[in-house]
């Protein structure tokens, strides 16, 4: 049992649980794959309809297109060739696929291991940020609640309690391990799909329980196909006991709104997980575009 892991791998530690993923780690985790298919684990990057969370859509706008070269605005390079370039803009937490840094949640005036929170600025965190991970190679394991259940989706605000998170591996026949990457399945893709208002405000997820099970077993990273991976009910006041349990004690990383649909239709509850964030110097999260490998 890991009781906090604050000077665990001393203390200017920045890297968290993925101290975990040592060399012989990594090489073990790449002997899992038996079919060789590939499962993108991300969501779209939505830039029209309904947002999912009140932090709207992300706002995607080309910087010279087909029009610019039509009305003369820009000139052909080379030999008639045309070239189209982006612009991008999201808030990275809530709009789209994201791994929270351990620098997104602090308590009092301390990031995650003791690290000073007077540290962050409004250009990031100089401590504890996001491109201080370099990536995650290790064993996945798919916890689909909703489909051992049967539903189609949780009910909203439903609590993932430990006998559901037993149950359910008990039924898959995988057994949560030191240093696995713990992917949570609520069925929130067919909710948001009947009702995507009700969706931003409260979704399934695990309790404070859930993570201290989570984090006892000393994994790398939990996610969901959530807003938060934590349960989220309309009438409570916002708070983010796992966020603070998980990324600021325990150094264990949470992605969010990911899309689990297509590895729980195949039944693929072991795989290698990989995933390496986008490296925004001081960010407090990233936008990830996992993969799993069955």
């Amino acid at each position: 049992m890991v009781s906090g892991a604050w000077n665990r791998w001393g203390p200017d530690d920045e890297l968290g649980a993925a101290n975990l993923l040592t060399p012989e780690h990594v090489l073990a985790a790449l002997r899992i794959p038996r079919t060789g298919r590939v499962y993108p684990l991300a969501q779209p990057i939505r830039t029209t309809g309904t947002p999912r969370s009140d932090t709207g859509t992300a706002v995607h706008l080309l910087a010279q297109d087909a029009g610019d070269y039509a009305t003369g605005q820009v000139a052909p390079i080379g030999d008639g060739q045309s070239v189209a370039t982006d612009y991008l803009f999201l808030r990275i937490h809530g709009t789209a696929t994201h791994i929270d840094a351990l620098g997104h949640v602090w308590s009092g005036q301390s990031l995650y291991n003791g690290h000073p929170a007077s540290t962050m600025g409004s250009r990031g965190l100089l401590r504890c940020g996001i491109d201080k991970l370099p990536g995650i190679v290790t064993r996945g394991v798919l916890l689909d609640v909703a489909g051992w259940q049967g539903k189609r989706h949780l009910d909203p605000s439903h609590e993932i309690t430990v006998e559901e998170l037993t149950g359910c591996a008990e039924s898959e026949g995988v057994e949560v391990r030191r240093g696995d990457a713990v992917l949570l399945r609520t069925g929130f893709n067919a909710m948001y799909a009947e009702d995507p208002e009700r969706y931003i405000w409260e979704f399934a997820g695990i309790g404070l329980e859930g993570a201290r099970w989570l984090a006892d077993r000393d994994v790398v990273l939990v996610g969901s196909d959530t807003l938060g991976v934590e349960v989220r009910r309309r009438e409570a006041a916002w708070e983010l006991p796992v966020h603070l349990h998980l990324l600021h004690r325990h150094g264990i990383y949470l992605v969010e709104l990911l899309d689990l649909d297509r590895l729980a239709a195949d039944a693929v509850h072991e795989f290698l997980f990989l995933g390496a964030p986008l490296p925004l110097a001081g960010g407090t999260g990233a936008p990830i575009s996992p993969l799993a490998i069955g």
